[in-house]
């Protein structure tokens, strides 16, 4: 069995795939495979990966990233599996090498840091410590640069394919919740690509973000466990509810300006 698989899911990305292949056949340390799923591209992106030596390649119409990502780990048979869609890319060839060339690891996620190339180099980084999953409601990790032990999917559950955004990032909650162990890396793992459909369509983001929370965190103990938040953000930085206390209740409220909803003092005691 291999050490890893490498998964890339894309559509139509003949100007932006040859850099994710480059960097994934470059890699120094070579115990992968690698498996494309292509929804079917029509642009030229299939004579561009005809020239690499993917292990195994599906190209075929399908529902969305995230049923493409789940096509990709039931094929996959590597211990670990990590996500390099198209337009993403590792960050140097050694970067597999210094993940697990001489590392042994008892954790089931590692999570390392992620560029992101069109906002003016800013790094994105995992949780230091994952200890709860509440402290998901602030923080996510990003799937580019984490590597995730592949029979976790079997046992907890596959990405959820009615979400069109925020399917990884309630994923990380699962898992948490199972108290799957995670490990910060601390190392630079790839470049993402980060023009995809959460800043074209911010209004389905705060949709889907706001239905997770409500689904995990904003009813019985979970609940009442999330009082000490004032900020809930997306991805570290994006707020996206502000919870504020008046008088006996406290107040949800959407971009800390807009309400949702109030509630009494006495249910989150």
């Amino acid at each position: 069995m291999k050490r890893l698989s490498i998964i890339t899911v894309c559509l139509n990305e003949r100007h932006s795939i040859e850099k994710t292949c480059k960097s994934i056949v470059s890699q120094t340390w070579m115990d992968f495979e690698w498996i494309v799923i292509d929804g079917a591209s029509t642009d030229g992106t299939l004579d561009v990966l005809s020239r690499y030596p993917v292990t195994r390649l599906v190209s075929e119409p399908d529902g969305g990233i995230y049923e493409a990502m789940n096509k990709g780990i039931r094929l996959a048979q590597g211990e670990f599996v990590i996500f390099l869609n198209g337009g993403d890319y590792f960050h140097h060839p050694e970067v597999l090498s210094e993940v697990f060339e001489k590392q042994n690891y008892q954790e089931d996620i590692l999570c390392g840091n992620v560029l992101l190339a069109n906002s003016l180099d800013k790094i994105n980084r995992p949780p230091r410590n994952v200890s709860s999953p509440l402290v998901f409601i602030g923080e996510s990790i990003p799937h580019q640069a984490a590597f995730i032990r592949r029979r976790l999917f079997t046992d907890y559950g596959f990405y959820d394919e009615k979400l069109r955004i925020v399917s990884d990032w309630k994923q990380w909650i699962i898992f948490a919740f199972n108290k799957c162990r995670f490990r910060n890396l601390n190392l630079l793992i790839s470049v993402f690509d980060d023009k995809g459909i959460s800043s074209v369509r911010p209004d389905l983001l705060q949709q889907e973000y706001i239905q997770v929370v409500n689904s995990f965190f904003l009813h019985g103990e979970n609940y009442r466990s999330v009082k000490s938040i004032r900020w809930v953000k997306l991805l570290g930085f994006l707020p996206i509810l502000k919870i504020r206390r008046s008088r006996n209740k406290r107040k949800i409220l959407l971009f800390g300006i807009l309400p949702l909803f109030s509630v009494g003092d006495q249910a989150w005691t």
